[in-house]
C-alpha cells in the first residue's frame, strides 16, 4: 500500500488561490494527481471491458444451449 500512497503528495502547497468557475477550480484541486487519476481511469475501463466480455460470452453460450436440440450440447443432464 506504501507505493500507492506516494503516486501524489496530497499536502502540496496550492497555487494560488481557488479559481471561479468548474473546470478551472477541477484542475487547481487536482493539480499534481493527473497521472494517477489516468492510471485509475484505466484500469476502470479495463474492468468493465472485461465485465461486458464476460456477460457477452455468458449470453452466448446461454443462446447456444437453447439452440440446441438437447441431445448433443449436454448428454449427462438428459432423463431417462
Amino acid at each position: 500500500m506504501k507505493r500507492f500512497e506516494t503516486l501524489f503528495d496530497p499536502i502540496t502547497p496550492a497555487h494560488g488561490p481557488p479559481p471561479g468557475t468548474l473546470w478551472a477550480y477541477g484542475r487547481w484541486a487536482l493539480r499534481g494527481a493527473g497521472p494517477t487519476i489516468w492510471l485509475l481511469a484505466g484500469l476502470s475501463t479495463l474492468a468493465g471491458i472485461t465485465e461486458t466480455a464476460s456477460a457477452w460470452l455468458v449470453g452466448w453460450v446461454v443462446d447456444l444451449a437453447a439452440a440446441s436440440p438437447g441431445a448433443g450440447f449436454l448428454p449427462a443432464m438428459q432423463s431417462t
